[in-house]
C-alpha cells in the first residue's frame, strides 16, 4: 500500500499544500523555519493515525476547519479527516462553548464508506508511527521506550513497573518493620529458667470455723456469767423486798425458791461448759496464712515469668510474620522482573539482530547508540518501515542533521526497500525538494 496523493488545507502551519509523491525513493520537503514543513508530516500522521497525532491546535489561525486527505494505492483507499470547531453545552453553566471536533471518512475505490474507519486503518497500517530521525537522535533509554511503545508493549511494561515499584515500597516498609521487630525481640533477651511450681495451697476454712465456734462458746459463757451476776443482783433485791413487804413474803419465797433452783441448774450448766483452747487453733491458722502467702508469692513469680515468655513468643511470631511478608514481596518482585524480561524477549522485534535491554536498544550485540551514524540511520529507517509492512512509506522530521552522504544513504535505503521516505529539513537548495513557503508549495 502506497501513498499516491496528499492534500492538506488549513492544518497548523499549512494553508494549502498538495503533492503526488513518486512510488519510492527520497522526497524532501524543504523550506525555512516556520514555513509549514513539519505540519505537512504531522498532517499525514493525523490523517492516518488519528487526533492523538495532531498538535494541540491543528486548525490554522483564523480558520474554522482543517482538512487532510491521503489517497492510497491510486484511489483504492481514500482517507479524509477533518478537524473543526463545534459547539458543546457546558453542563455547569448551561451555555454553549466552542470545542474541537474530528471527523474521519474512509472510502474504497467504488466510493463506499468503510464502517469503523479508524479500526480498519489500524488493521491496515497500524496506529503508531516511528520517526526514524527522532529515534536515531534519542538517548538509549528513550529509544527503548519509543520502540516498546510502537510494539504495543509499553503499557504492559508500565503496569509491571508500577506493580514492581509498589511491591518494592511495601518490601522496604516490611524491612523496617522486620528490623524493629527483631530489635524488640533481642531487647527482650532470653527467658530464664522456669521457676518451680508453687506448693499446694492449704484450706483454712475448717480451722476458721473451729475458731469461730470457740469464740461463740466463749461469748455464750460470758453472757451466761453476766446473767448470773444480774440474777444475784435481782436475788438481793428480792430479799430486801421480802423483808420490806411481809404481806408478799410467801409468794416472794416461792419465787425465790424457784429462781434459786433455776440459778442452781444454770450454775451447774455454766460450770459444765468447757471453752476450747484457741491458742492452738490460732497458731495453726497463722501457719496456714504463712503457707498461703508463700504460695501466692510463688504463683506471682510463675505468672510474671509466663507473661514474659508469652510476650517474647508474641514478638517472635510477629517478627516471623513480617519476615514471611518481606520474603513474599521479594519473590513477587523477582516474578515481575521475570515477566517483564519474558515480555521483552517475546516481542516480535521488527529488525533481525535487534534486541531490547533495560538500558536501551541493542543491534547485533552492540548498543545502537554506539554504532556508526550510517548504521544507526539504516537501522532506524528499517525499524520504522518494518513497523508498517503494509504501508510502503515512512516520514521523518529534522533532516537537517543529515549531511550529503547521509542523505544519499537514506535514498539508497528507500530504493533498495522499494519504499518512499518523506524527509523534512530546513533549506531550499535540495534538488527535487518540495519547498514550502508560508504554508503553500512555492
Amino acid at each position: 500500500m502506497r501513498i499516491t496523493a496528499v492534500s492538506i488545507k488549513n492544518f497548523a502551519g499549512v494553508r494549502d499544500v498538495a503533492f503526488e509523491p513518486h512510488q519510492h525513493g527520497l522526497l524532501v520537503i524543504g523550506g525555512r523555519n516556520e514555513a509549514g514543513k513539519s505540519s505537512c508530516l504531522n498532517a499525514i500522521s493525523y490523517c492516518l493515525g488519528g487526533p492523538k497525532h495532531a498538535p494541540a491546535d491543528p486548525i490554522r489561525h483564523g480558520e474554522k476547519r482543517a482538512e487532510v486527505q491521503t489517497i492510497l494505492d491510486g484511489g483504492d483507499l481514500i482517507v479524509e479527516r477533518v478537524a473543526y470547531w463545534g459547539k458543546k453545552k457546558n453542563k455547569e453553566t448551561g451555555e454553549s462553548e466552542d470545542v474541537l471536533k474530528h471527523k474521519l471518512e474512509v472510502k474504497n475505490a467504488d466510493g463506499f464508506r468503510l464502517h469503523s474507519p479508524q479500526q480498519r486503518l489500524n488493521e491496515l497500517i497500524g496506529e503508531r508511527f516511528l520517526d526514524p530521525m527522532a529515534f536515531m537522535q534519542s538517548k538509549p533509554a528513550d529509544q527503548r521506550g519509543m520502540l516498546l511503545a510502537c510494539l504495543g508493549l509499553q503499557e504492559e511494561l508500565d503496569k509491571l513497573d508500577h506493580e514492581r515499584q509498589t511491591a518494592y515500597d511495601d518490601r522496604r516498609l516490611k524491612g523496617r518493620e522486620l528490623t524493629t521487630a527483631k530489635g524488640r525481640l533481642d531487647a527482650a533477651g532470653v527467658a530464664g529458667p522456669k521457676p518451680p511450681e508453687p506448693p499446694a495451697a492449704q484450706d483454712a476454712s475448717a480451722l476458721r470455723r473451729q475458731l469461730d465456734e470457740a469464740h461463740a462458746v466463749g461469748r455464750r459463757k460470758a453472757s451466761a456469767e453476766e446473767d448470773l451476776r444480774t440474777a444475784a443482783t435481782r436475788e438481793s433485791a428480792a430479799a430486801r423486798e421480802v423483808e420490806r413487804i411481809e404481806a408478799l413474803l410467801h409468794e416472794a419465797k416461792q419465787t425465790l425458791e424457784v429462781r434459786a433452783v433455776e440459778r442452781f441448774d444454770r450454775e451447774r450448766a455454766v460450770e459444765a461448759i468447757t471453752v476450747p483452747d484457741t491458742f492452738g487453733i490460732e497458731m495453726a491458722l497463722e501457719g496456714v496464712d504463712e503457707a498461703n502467702a508463700a504460695h501466692n508469692d510463688a504463683v506471682a513469680v510463675l505468672q510474671d515469668w509466663q507473661r514474659q515468655a508469652d510476650h517474647r513468643q508474641a514478638m517472635s511470631q510477629a517478627a516471623q510474620a513480617v519476615e514471611a511478608e518481606h520474603n513474599e514481596l521479594s519473590l513477587k518482585i523477582t516474578s515481575l522482573d521475570e515477566r517483564k524480561r519474558k515480555a521483552i524477549e517475546g516481542a516480535d522485534l521488527p529488525v533481525k539482530g535487534l534486541s531490547v535491554t533495560e538500558d536501551g536498544v541493542i543491534y547485533n550485540g552492540v548498543p545502537l547508540s554506539q554504532a556508526a551514524l550510517s548504521r544507526r540511520l539504516r537501522v532506524s529507517l528499517a525499524i520504522a518501515a518494518a513497523l508498517k509492512p503494509e504501508l510502503r512509506a515512512i516520514w521523518c522530521k529534522d533532516g537537517q542533521a543529515l549531511d550529503e552522504q547521509s542523505l544519499a544513504e537514506v535514498e539508497r535505503f528507500a530504493n533498495e526497500k522499494d519504499l518512499l521516505v518523506i524527509l523534512e529539513r530546513v533549506g531550499v537548495s535540495d534538488a527535487g525538494a518540495l519547498i514550502v513557503e508560508e504554508g503553500v508549495i512555492s
